[in-house]
Order: structure tokens, then C-alpha cells, then sequence
């Protein structure tokens, strides 16, 4: 009655809850399922750290958000925490940035040190280790990585220098 239809006589509630599958729904579907996969693969991916180079900073199997804009407009600098494309999209590494392009790294009975220098940060003196590994040189172009948890054995971890582009982004905590 007076060109009023059903979803009128309904509560706003109910309209929610038990919504009118017209044209104006699916449209609004379709939209909300782009936006998701967008902003999934392109702004905040999820992922799940797996096993243990990261700790204390980040325990096993913890869940994470891999913010990709950070470095949209600025290149990584020392301390930064960076997701690594290990292989194709979908396998990443945690790990972090210790030294940049044309930066010496190397490690003397466990501590780490960039241009000679020892590095004091937190992160590179949360775990104790007894790595030892000849200075060498970050190539252009590229950045120096390492886990936090040295107390790992040096043989059981991923390390080493990645080009700039294979990193995806930061994770947001």
C-alpha cells in the first residue's frame, strides 16, 4: 500500500540478518569479494610464521598480517622485520634486515657486526650463539638477513643476502 514494498514492513534487524536476494545483493556481494581479494593479496596478506629462527621476537605457528605497502615508498632499512618471497607467491621466510647494499657483515664467537662494528640492538643480542662467519659484503641491490634466534645451530638456519625485489612487505606486530 502506498508503493511501499515488503522489505519496508520488515525491521532493519530482520533486512540484515535475512537480506532480499535481489539484483542490489549480489551487486553488493560481488563488490565486497573483490575489495577482500584486492586488499588480501595486495595490502594485508595473512600468514602463519613456522618454526623457530624468529623467536623471541615471533613464536612458532603465530598468525600475522603482511603489511605489503611499507615499502612502496621507502626501501628497508636496518632492524625492519620483512617477509621474503621464498618460493613463488605463496612461501615466505620472516626475517631481519641486519645490513644493506655495500654494508660488510660477518659474525665473530656469536656477535654480529655491520662496517666493523658490533651491533648492540636488541634484536641482535636476544639469543646467545656461537656463530662465527667471515666478513663479506651485501651486493648492490641487495640487503643482509638473519633470524633473531641464534641459538639455532648455523647450519639450521636461513640467512644470507635476498634482492630487494623479493621482498613482500612487513608484518604488522
Amino acid at each position: 500500500m502506498f508503493g511501499l514494498d515488503d522489505d519496508d514492513d520488515r525491521s532493519a534487524l530482520e533486512r540484515f540478518l535475512v537480506p532480499s536476494f535481489n539484483a542490489c545483493f549480489w551487486l553488493r556481494l560481488g563488490i565486497l569479494c573483490v575489495v577482500t581479494v584486492l586488499v588480501v593479496r595486495f595490502v594485508a596478506t595473512p600468514a602463519f610464521t613456522n618454526g623457530a629462527s624468529m623467536l623471541p621476537t615471533y613464536g612458532e605457528h603465530q598468525f600475522v598480517l603482511i603489511w605489503r605497502p611499507t615499502f612502496w615508498f621507502r626501501k628497508p632499512r636496518v632492524g625492519d622485520v620483512v617477509a621474503v618471497r621464498y618460493i613463488g607467491q605463496k612461501v615466505m621466510y620472516f626475517k631481519r634486515v641486519v645490513a644493506l647494499e655495500g654494508q660488510t657483515v660477518e659474525f665473530r664467537e656469536g656477535r654480529l657486526f655491520v662496517d666493523g662494528k658490533e651491533c648492540t640492538e636488541f634484536w641482535a643480542t636476544a639469543t646467545e650463539c656461537d656463530w662465527n662467519m667471515s666478513m663479506r659484503e651485501v651486493p648492490a641491490g641487495e640487503v643482509y638477513l638473519v633470524g633473531d634466534n641464534r641459538s639455532m645451530p648455523m647450519e639450521n638456519h636461513l640467512f644470507g643476502h635476498v634482492t630487494m625485489d623479493r621482498i613482500v612487505g612487513t608484518p604488522l606486530w
